[in-house]
C-alpha cells in the first residue's frame, strides 16, 4: 500500500512539474536567401540535447504551408546534439512570418523563435522583349504555320537560370507543334527549355567581350486538326536573376548544359523576372471538299518531289529501293504520303511494300520504300501523283513526278511473277467477325408491320376489352340466330322483319309487308289482321301511345286507300336512301383514318431523306477523320430522329445503331441496336450488328435470361391480343353451333390466351428499364456519390449493359448481367425502356 501511494505521489510531482516547465527558445537558422511562393524553403534548428521526432506536422499559418520536418541526432556536432530540419512553403509574397514550433525531450520543451522573412513575385524586366510572329493570320486546317519567336535579353547571362517559357499552343491536343533541327553555324546553336522539351535556337550577340545572354531566334511550326478562331494568349517566358553573375553560363559543350536548364541554388540571392508577348488570332479555315481525294495526306504548296530508283536494273520479282524526297516550306515531322500501293500506274504491275521509312534532310523528308516489277514487259516506274493543296488559290492540283527508265529481264526463263510467291501480297477471303452489315432500306411491308405493331401497343388495353366488348354485343345476335335455327315462329318473324327492311319507304309493298311482319311476330292469319289487333298487339308489348296513334293511323290510311271513293295516296320519305348515304361517308372517313395512320405524312419521309443524306455524306468523308466521326454522328441523330417520328421505324433504328458503330460510340449504337429488335426481332443482320457491337465492348458481363423472357415483353401484347380476339370468336361459334369441334376449339384458345397472358403478367412484373454506358469509362461507386469507395478494380466501359433498379438524384443503381449491382453517374449511361412507343 505504501509503495501504491509513493508511485501516486512520484507521478502527481513529475505532471506538476512537467506543466510548469518553462519552454527553452532555440533559434532558427534559414538556408535559403530568396523565397517565392512556388518554391519549397528550407530551414534548420539545433537542439544541445536530442529531441523528440514530431509525430504531427504543425497547423499551417496564413503565411506558411510545413511540408516536412525530420528530426536526426548529431552526436559529432559542436553546435549541439541533435537537429530538425523544417521544409516548407511560403503562402503568400511580401513580409510573412514563419510561426514558432514546439519540440519535447523528454520534460523538456523547446520552441523555435518565429522568423520574419520577405517572399518574392516575378517582376516585369525592361531588359528583355519577346516576340512571336506568325507567318500569316489564316490558314487552312492542316497547313503548317511557321511562328517565329525571339527573346532579347540585355541581362548578363552567367546570372540566369531556371528557364520557364510554356507557350499554351504546346499543350493544346488540337495543336501539332514541331520544332525543325538547326541547321546554323555550330557556334551560334544554344539549347533551351521550351513546352517541355529541349530544342535548339540561335543566339547572337555583338562579340566575344559582350556578357549579355543577346538576341534568341527559334522558328517552330504549327498545324491546326480542327477549323475555327484559335486564339493565342500571351506567351510568357520566366527566369531567375542571380544577384551576382559570377557563375558561367555554359561549362560544357553541349547545347543542353548551359544554365537556363539549372535550377537556381538555394544558398544564393536572386529574383524572378519575366517578359510576355502580345496575344493574336489565328483563323483556321476548313479544307474544301469539292474535289478532295480520300488518299489525300495533307501535303500543301509550295512543295516539291523527285524520285530516285536504285537499281534500275534488275530480274522480275526482284526488290528495287524507292527513295521519293519531299521539300518544301513545311519541316520534317509535318510531311506524308499515301501508300505508294494506291498509285493507279502502279496496279497490275509492279507490288510495293506497305509504310515507308522516313529521313531527315534540310528541307524537308526522305521517304524511301520498295517494290518489285511483276512482268518483263515493265519499261519504266511510271510518273507517280500526288495531290497537293494550293492555299493561295483555294484549290487542288495534281503534282506529277517524271517517269524512270528500267530494264527488267527475266527470272529463271519466267516473264512474269505470280503475286502468290510473295508473302501477304494475295490473301484467302475468310468471314471477318467484326463489323457491320449495310445500311437497310425501306419496304412498304416492313412500314406497315411497324405501325401495326405499333398501333397494338398504343390502344392494347383498348384492344383487350375489344374481345369480351365484340363478344357481349354479338352474343344477343348469335343467340337470334341459334333461335331461328330453332323456332319455326321466331324464325317467320326475323324473316317478315327481315323482307320489311328491303323495302323502300315509299314502296306500295311496304305495307303489305309490314302486316305480314305483325302476324308472323304475334301468330294470327295474315288475312284476319286489322286496326284493333294493331292496338291489342302493341298494348301487350307496352309500347307507347304515340306508337299507337301512328301505326291506327297507318291502318286507317291504308283503309282509306283500298276502300274510299277517292283512293288517297300515302307517300313516304326516303329515309333508306339518307341513311345510304350518311353510311358512306363514314365509311369514307375511317378510311381516310386509318390511311393517316398507317402512311406516314410528308414530314415523316423528310426526316428520313434527311438522315439518309447525312450517312451518305459521312460515308464520303476521309475514313478515321474527326469530320467523319462527327458526319456519321450527326447521321445517327437524324435516323433517330426519323424512328422517334415513326418514318420506317425498325429500318431507322438499324441504321442509327450502323452509325453510331462507324462513329465509335459503342454504347449509343447498343442502345438503338435494342430498340430496334423491338420491331425486327427475327432480322439475322440486326443480330449480327448487334452481336459485333456487343463484341467491342471492354466488359463484358452477361448473362442468359430466364425461359418466360425467351418472347419479349413488346411481342407478347399482340399475341395476348390476338389470343384473346380469338377467344372470343371461337366462344361465340360454340354458343351458335354447339359442337363437339367448337368446345374443343375454344378450350385449347382459351389455355392459349391463358399461357400467353401469363407469361407477359410475369415479363410485366418483372421488366425494368434497361441501360447500357455510353461514355469510354466510369467509376462504378458502391453508393450515389463520388464520396463512395469503387465497387470494381476495374472501370465500366462503354457498352456495357445492364438493367436500372433504383433512381436518386443524379445516380441509377444498376444490376449487371452476372447479377451484382453498382451505383453509376445517371449522365453517363442512356437509359431506355423496353418495347414500342406509347
Amino acid at each position: 500500500m505504501r509503495t501504491f501511494i509513493s508511485s501516486i505521489c512520484i507521478f502527481l510531482l513529475a505532471t506538476r512539474s512537467l506543466v510548469a516547465a518553462e519552454p527553452v527558445l532555440v533559434g532558427l537558422e534559414l538556408k535559403d536567401k530568396s523565397w517565392f511562393t512556388d518554391r519549397s524553403a528550407m530551414a534548420v534548428a539545433v537542439f544541445d540535447t536530442v529531441v523528440d521526432q514530431t509525430e504531427d506536422l504543425p497547423e499551417d499559418s496564413e503565411d506558411c504551408h510545413f511540408l516536412d520536418i525530420e528530426v536526426s541526432q548529431t552526436p559529432d556536432s559542436k553546435s549541439g546534439k541533435s537537429m530538425a530540419v523544417i521544409r516548407f512553403l511560403p503562402r503568400k509574397t511580401g513580409i510573412i512570418t514563419m510561426p514558432s514550433i514546439e519540440f519535447t525531450s523528454g520534460n523538456a520543451v523547446y520552441q523555435t523563435r518565429a522568423v520574419q522573412m520577405v517572399v518574392g513575385e516575378p517582376q516585369r524586366s525592361d531588359k528583355m522583349k519577346l516576340a512571336a510572329n506568325p507567318k500569316k493570320l489564316r490558314v487552312y486546317e492542316g497547313e503548317p504555320l511557321r511562328v517565329d519567336l525571339s527573346w532579347d535579353c540585355a541581362l548578363p547571362a552567367a546570372a540566369l537560370r531556371d528557364l520557364r517559357w510554356n507557350p499554351e499552343c504546346f499543350r493544346n491536343p488540337d495543336v501539332e507543334v514541331v520544332v525543325p533541327r538547326n541547321t546554323g553555324a555550330e557556334e551560334t546553336r544554344m539549347g533551351l527549355p521550351l513546352g517541355g522539351r529541349r530544342v535548339e535556337a540561335s543566339r547572337n550577340t555583338s562579340g566575344k567581350t559582350d556578357r549579355t545572354l543577346g538576341h534568341i531566334d527559334l522558328p517552330i511550326y504549327l498545324r491546326f486538326a480542327k477549323p475555327g478562331k484559335q486564339v493565342f494568349s500571351e506567351m510568357r517566358l520566366e527566369c531567375a536573376e542571380l544577384a551576382e553573375d559570377t557563375g558561367n553560363f555554359a561549362t560544357y559543350a553541349s547545347y543542353f548544359n548551359n544554365a537556363l536548364f539549372e535550377p537556381v541554388d538555394t544558398g544564393v540571392s536572386y529574383r524572378r523576372v519575366y517578359v510576355t508577348t502580345p496575344a493574336f488570332e489565328i483563323d483556321v479555315i476548313p479544307l474544301p471538299e469539292e474535289g478532295k481525294r480520300a488518299d489525300f495526306s495533307g501535303l500543301f504548296d509550295p512543295l516539291e518531289i523527285a524520285v530516285s530508283v536504285m537499281p534500275t536494273e534488275a530480274v522480275v520479282g526482284a526488290l528495287m529501293q524507292v527513295d521519293i524526297k519531299v521539300s518544301g516550306d513545311a519541316p520534317h515531322g509535318m510531311l506524308d504520303l499515301p501508300p505508294l500501293g494506291n498509285q493507279q500506274g502502279l496496279r497490275g504491275r509492279f507490288l510495293a511494300t506497305d509504310g515507308y521509312g522516313r529521313l531527315w534532310h534540310e528541307k524537308g523528308t526522305l521517304f524511301h520504300t520498295r517494290l518489285r516489277a511483276l512482268t518483263t514487259s515493265v519499261k519504266a516506274l511510271p510518273s507517280l501523283r500526288f495531290q497537293v493543296f494550293d492555299p493561295t488559290k483555294g484549290t487542288y492540283r495534281m503534282l506529277t513526278t517524271d517517269a524512270i527508265p528500267l530494264v527488267v529481264t527475266p527470272n529463271g526463263g519466267q516473264d512474269f511473277a505470280a503475286l502468290n510467291a510473295f508473302y501477304g501480297a494475295v490473301s484467302e477471303l475468310t468471314d471477318h467477325p467484326g463489323g457491320i452489315l449495310q445500311n437497310l432500306a425501306t419496304n412498304p411491308m416492313n412500314d406497315l408491320l411497324d405501325q401495326l405493331l405499333i398501333l397494338v401497343q398504343r390502344g392494347f388495353p383498348y384492344l383487350l376489352l375489344a374481345g369480351p366488348l365484340a363478344f357481349f354485343a354479338l352474343l344477343p345476335w348469335v343467340r337470334e340466330r341459334r333461335r331461328r335455327a330453332l323456332d319455326a315462329g321466331y324464325r317467320a318473324r326475323a324473316m317478315a322483319f327481315a323482307e320489311l327492311g328491303k323495302l323502300p319507304a315509299d314502296s306500295p309493298g311496304k305495307w303489305p309487308a309490314f302486316l305480314r311482319f305483325m302476324t308472323a311476330s304475334f301468330g294470327a292469319a295474315e288475312k284476319t289482321w286489322t286496326i284493333g289487333d294493331s292496338r291489342h298487339a302493341l298494348r301487350s308489348v307496352h309500347a307507347s301511345e304515340d306508337e299507337i296513334r301512328q301505326i291506327s293511323a297507318l291502318h286507317e290510311a291504308a283503309d282509306a286507300h283500298d276502300f274510299s271513293s277517292t283512293r288517297p295516296d300515302a307517300r313516304f320519305a326516303n329515309l333508306d336512301g339518307l341513311a345510304k348515304r350518311v353510311m358512306r361517308l363514314l365509311a369514307r372517313s375511317a378510311l381516310l383514318w386509318m390511311a393517316a395512320v398507317l402512311f406516314m405524312p410528308s414530314a415523316r419521309a423528310d426526316e428520313w431523306s434527311d438522315a439518309e443524306a447525312a450517312f451518305q455524306q459521312a460515308l464520303n468523308t476521309p475514313a478515321g477523320s474527326d469530320s467523319a466521326q462527327s458526319a456519321y454522328e450527326e447521321a445517327a441523330l437524324k435516323y433517330q430522329a426519323a424512328a422517334k417520328a415513326g418514318s420506317h421505324t425498325g429500318e431507322a433504328w438499324t441504321n442509327a445503331g450502323n452509325a453510331w458503330f462507324q462513329a465509335g460510340a459503342m454504347g449509343r449504337s447498343i442502345s438503338a441496336y435494342r430498340n430496334a429488335q423491338d420491331y425486327r426481332p427475327l432480322d439475322a443482320a440486326l443480330a449480327k450488328n448487334l452481336a459485333a457491337a456487343r463484341a467491342l465492348v471492354g466488359t463484358s458481363v452477361t448473362a442468359k435470361p430466364p425461359f418466360w423472357k425467351v418472347i419479349s415483353a413488346p411481342w407478347l401484347k399482340p399475341l395476348v391480343v390476338g389470343a384473346n380476339l380469338i377467344f372470343w370468336v371461337l366462344l361465340l361459334l360454340t354458343i351458335r353451333f354447339r359442337g363437339r369441334s367448337c368446345y374443343i376449339a375454344t378450350g385449347v384458345s382459351g389455355i392459349i390466351l391463358l399461357t400467353v397472358t401469363v407469361l407477359y403478367i410475369a415479363n410485366l412484373v418483372t421488366a425494368r428499364p434497361a441501360g447500357v454506358v455510353i461514355v469510354d469509362a466510369i467509376e462504378a461507386r458502391k453508393g450515389p456519390s463520388y464520396a463512395y469507395a469503387k465497387s470494381f478494380n476495374e472501370t465500366l466501359r462503354d457498352g456495357l449493359e445492364f438493367v436500372v433498379i433504383e433512381n436518386r438524384e443524379a445516380w441509377k443503381r444498376i444490376r449487371l448481367g452476372d447479377g451484382r449491382e453498382c451505383w453509376v453517374p445517371a449522365s453517363q449511361v442512356e437509359e431506355w425502356t423496353p418495347g414500342f412507343p406509347e
